[in-house]
């Protein structure tokens, strides 16, 4: 029997680690032989893996050293599984993955972000360079994306998936921007010290909602400078959290996804985003995006009285949710196993 083994970087953190772990649950739902490998250690995900999982738990940030001892792990790991086929998911798997050289039939790499490998561009270049030489697949999450660094095609464009939400946020009498609200991983290409700084500029309160290896320095500048922001740390669920009176701002630099936008417009919260192509391919209204800090500012200042304003449109956000159905991402990815079985 065929088996396919997914690596991923943990078990929760992102958008890539979640959407794998709907899609390997949908595909061992199917009565595929799915093995699921999280590299790091970490905390458990929302959408907990039903299939076979395999935890590596390398450190974070962990060394040379630590990084060498857990890669001979997963050889050792694959050689014993013998998967048909290996799914690659952003930087580490894909190192992992190019320095196999047997125990498998098929690699296939994801594509999540416009611009992969972004802090370690030389060895990026070097690991994608080994990656295509070993005839690779490409899936890109978006059809606005380009295999990195060569841009060309991906062979196949499967979205990310989204769990089905019931939306319970509705209109009411009250319709003041209460507060700003930050979702995702605290590191620089989504940039939590913008959004410090679009409160600052505003004076409203502002909740971050995620983890990672800028938050002392932010909580640092958030004390120096007065500023009434809270850190709830990451979550397995961070929108129960956000009331309708809070208005989302995603000030990313660049984006693979966009989920964190796509789980807002699910869930009918206002957003405001920052003006890049990654977010101008979903065509939002264009009161809904912002080039500065200054311009973020009087967009709120403007909206102050008027939060619903903010809110997508239904018949914008129900045309991108339909393409995230389960069992629609389901059967490409059946399709496209199958496919690269065969090849």
């Amino acid at each position: 029997m065929n088996s396919y083994m997914f690596v991923t970087n943990s078990l929760t953190g992102g958008g890539a680690e979640r959407s794998m772990n709907i899609i390997v649950n949908e595909l061992h739902s199917r009565n595929l032989e799915i093995v699921l490998v999280p590299i790091n250690s970490g905390p458990r995900d929302q959408v907990i893996p039903q299939c076979k999982v395999v935890e590596l738990n390398r450190e974070w940030n962990g060394g040379l050293v630590e990084t060498l001892k857990v890669f001979f792990n997963f050889h050792k790991l694959v050689i014993r599984e013998k998967p048909s086929t290996i799914v690659l998911n952003c930087d580490l798997p894909e190192m992992f993955g190019a320095f196999l050289f047997f125990g498998y039939k098929h690699l296939i790499v994801v594509e999540h972000s416009s611009s992969p490998w972004k802090s370690r561009v030389r060895l990026g270049k070097i690991i994608r360079r080994i990656l295509f030489r070993k005839s690779s697949l490409w899936v890109c999450v978006s059809d606005h994306l380009r295999v990195w660094p060569v841009s060309v095609r991906p062979d196949i464009v499967i979205p990310n998936p989204l769990l089905p939400i019931n939306a319970n946020l509705s209109p009411h009498s009250e319709t003041k921007i209460s507060r700003l609200v930050f979702v995702g991983r605290l590191s620089a290409e989504k940039r939590p010290d913008f959004f410090l700084d679009v409160c600052s500029s505003t004076k409203l309160p502002g909740l971050i909602i995620g983890d990672g290896r800028m938050r002392s320095a932010l909580e640092n500048s958030v004390l120096e400078n007065n500023l009434r922001i809270e850190f709830a740390g990451q979550q397995l669920d961070p929108w129960p959290l956000i009331q309708y009176n809070d208005l989302v701002i995603i000030p990313s630099e660049y984006e693979g996804d966009g989920l964190v936008l796509l789980e807002a417009m699910a869930r009918n919260h206002s957003v405001l985003l920052n003006d890049i192509p990654d977010f101008r391919r979903f065509d939002l209204p264009k009161v809904n995006y912002c080039k500065s800090v200054e311009d973020f500012r009087d967009r709120i200042l403007t909206y102050s009285n008027n939060i619903q304003l903010l809110m997508i449109p239904s018949k914008i956000s129900a045309g991108h949710l339909e393409k995230r159905a389960i069992d629609s991402i389901g059967n490409a990815w059946e399709d496209f196993l199958s496919q690269a079985r065969n090849k």
